[in-house]
């Protein structure tokens, strides 16, 4: 398990290349799913389908994010060597999102499927 200041330290990186709305959703998505139990118990059955999104997810990304950055560096060439290092650093973000919205996503609408699974149940 990571430490306190491990986790902060990574959220702090986080911070720097998402904006602030995205990680507060997800933070509380997070601990919605940890505390509701129905939730948990509907995710873990889907599993599987949370792992094919996410390795989707991460080819497309890094073949989209790989050849966009390719052909930047191919164009700039040697003339503007100095603006390969932020280009650089927007296309990782990019490639970072690109993995994890899918995923938020899902995760939503799994949520909402699940709650609303429960309700029915409920009214049973």
């Amino acid at each position: 398990m990571a430490t306190e200041q491990q986790r902060r330290a990574a959220l702090g990186l986080l911070g720097e290349l998402v904006p602030a709305g995205i990680l507060g959703r997800a933070r509380a998505l997070a601990r919605q799913i940890e505390q509701d139990e129905y939730v948990r118990d509907y995710l873990a059955k889907n599993a599987i389908a949370i792992i094919a999104l996410g390795l989707i997810a991460m080819l497309v990304s890094t073949a989209v994010i790989g050849s966009l950055l390719d052909y930047l560096f191919r164009e700039l060439g040697p003339v503007a060597s100095w603006i390969k290092i932020p280009i650089a650093g927007f296309g990782i973000a990019l490639w970072f999102a690109g993995i994890l919205m899918p995923l938020y996503f899902l995760l939503l609408r799994m949520q909402r499927d699940a709650l609303r699974a429960r309700e029915l149940a409920k009214d049973r």
